[in-house]
C-alpha cells in the first residue's frame, strides 16, 4: 500500500484522485438524519461517490436514486436510503467509521489513547523477534 497525500483545495475537484488513488479517506458523508442530504451526497457528480464508479455501477446507483425520488412516503424513502447505503458498502465504495443512521463498530486496534481513529495501525506490520 502506498500513501498518497493530496491537497483538498487544489486536488479534490480535479482528476487527481481518480487517476492516483484506489482508496480515499475523508469525512465526505453528511452526518445527520436528513435523507435528502444523503441523496444529494450520492447523486452529486462533483463528489467522490459518483466520480469513482464505473459506468455500469453509476447506472445502478442512478436507478436507485430514481427510485428514492419517486417514493412518496418517508418510511419507504428510508428503506431505499438504506438499500443505497448497503449497495455502496457491498460494492466497496464506502467504508464507514461513523454513520448518522446506524452504529458502526470500529475495532479498538484503530483507536489511539485519545480515542481518535489512528488508521496507520491498519497496515502496520508486527515486529518479529528472533
Amino acid at each position: 500500500m502506498e500513501i498518497i497525500y493530496y491537497n483538498f483545495a487544489t486536488d479534490y475537484y480535479t482528476e487527481f484522485l481518480e487517476k492516483n488513488a484506489d482508496l480515499v479517506m475523508l469525512a465526505d458523508i453528511p452526518m445527520n438524519l436528513d435523507e435528502f442530504a444523503y441523496i444529494e451526497f450520492v447523486s452529486s457528480p462533483t463528489l467522490l461517490v459518483q466520480r469513482m464508479l464505473t459506468p455500469s455501477l453509476l447506472e445502478q446507483l442512478q436507478y436507485l436514486i430514481f427510485l428514492f425520488k419517486q417514493t412518496e412516503n418517508e418510511k419507504d424513502r428510508h428503506l431505499i436510503y438504506l438499500k443505497i447505503d448497503n449497495w455502496l458498502i457491498k460494492q466497496n465504495i464506502l467504508f464507514y467509521t461513523t454513520h448518522a443512521v446506524r452504529e458502526i463498530y470500529v475495532h479498538q486496534f484503530l483507536v489511539n489513547e485519545g480515542y481518535q481513529y489512528d488508521y496507520k495501525n491498519a497496515w502496520k506490520m508486527p515486529e518479529i523477534n528472533n
